[in-house]
């Protein structure tokens, strides 16, 4: 005789309890995945895409909180800020250089963040003195060179003019890029005047076989031997050489700049308390870290090695006396100048 357990009766009530029982888990899953997630935070960024999703990414894994990313480049990110600025679509702008948040604070498009716990953190030289900003990296540029193309390196920017480098040089647009605004500023610091910088925009111009949207572009088209000098910050070239390329970072004898890259909150943020904990992250330990390993950027926490400050201070050329207000306030000039005197108002 065949027992219970064995029987259709046992075998058709096993299968009907599969059924619910899968039905409940397709339930139950569905449910899971149906549950809103904590509100997101906007993110506005003009660092490069790698450190811009590195940090996105940590803050992600520490909060549990959604970062929805927008790249733009600093000069582009300032016009689509402006645009919005009566209907807020950012909680957050990261990365690009401190004067463009110098502008956007004038403008009223940010908010101060001086209370946050990890804004003190930040070197007083580095961050406002009213609140708005505040470094997370920096850059120093350079010429990255692929020596092996060149019958001779060049070692300051007057040699970089010369006609032994016509069509060799590949250069950021100082319309879109915060990279090129620091090399006008440098420009204009070093021979000090605004003609007298716009003289040597021309020559160097001459030179220039392509102007790129980014400050990040020109080490990598040299990697790839689109031509034999770009003119970036020096991470990036330092980044191509790690990753295997013919590289050399060289520091202008005659002098050269540094960028402090900051991170800021929108005014009218629409998510104020996400905007408050994600700038707080990005100027934290954590957040410097993992924004600057992606592209070996300085971070400017002197907890963290290989900082800003101490790179600065190891360089054996000088630095172009900087006043990140001054920047601020010359920076539309110097820019319509290029454009006008350079470029024949191209753009």
């Amino acid at each position: 005789m065949t027992s219970w357990w064995g029987s259709r009766w046992n075998r058709r009530f096993s299968v009907r309890v599969g059924v619910v029982l899968a039905v409940l888990c397709i339930a139950l899953v569905s449910a899971i995945a149906l549950q809103p997630r904590r509100g997101a935070v906007s993110v506005l960024c003009s660092n490069n895409a790698n450190s811009c999703d590195s940090v996105a990414a940590a803050y992600e894994r520490w909060t549990g909180q959604r970062v929805d990313l927008i790249r733009l480049p600093t000069s582009e990110a300032l016009t689509r800020l402006t645009a919005s600025a009566s209907d807020p679509e950012f909680d957050i702008w990261l990365g690009g250089p401190a004067e463009a948040y110098v502008t956007a604070a004038r403008q009223g498009l940010l908010a101060p963040m001086n209370t946050l716990p990890n804004f003190e953190s930040i070197p007083a030289s580095l961050r406002d003195t009213e609140g708005y900003w505040a470094g997370v990296y920096g850059g120093i540029l350079a010429l990255c060179v692929a020596s092996d193309q060149l019958d001779a390196v060049p070692h300051s920017w007057e040699e970089l003019a010369s006609s032994s480098y016509r069509g060799s040089v590949i250069a950021p647009n100082p319309i879109l890029s915060g990279t090129a605004a620091t090399m006008v500023w440098v420009q204009y610091t070093r021979v000090g005047s605004v003609a007298g910088a716009m003289d040597y925009m021309r020559l160097l111009d001459r030179n220039i076989v392509l102007y790129t949207d980014s400050g990040t572009s020109p080490a990598r088209l040299v990697a790839s031997g689109k031509a034999p000098i770009g003119i970036t910050f020096a991470p990036y070239c330092d980044y191509e050489r790690q990753a295997g390329y013919d590289v050399v970072t060289v520091f202008p004898s005659d002098g050269t700049g540094y960028e402090i890259g900051a991170v800021g909150i929108v005014a009218g943020a629409p998510h104020q308390d996400a905007a408050e904990a994600f700038a707080d992250f990005s100027m934290s330990v954590a957040g410097q870290k993992a924004g600057s390993e992606p592209s070996l950027q300085l971070p400017t926490s002197q907890a963290l090695p290989g900082n800003l400050t101490a790179a600065l201070d190891a360089l054996d050329v000088p630095i172009m006396n900087r006043s990140t207000e001054a920047a601020a306030s010359l920076r539309a000039t110097l820019m319509y100048r290029w454009a006008k005197d350079v470029r024949d108002g191209a753009y």
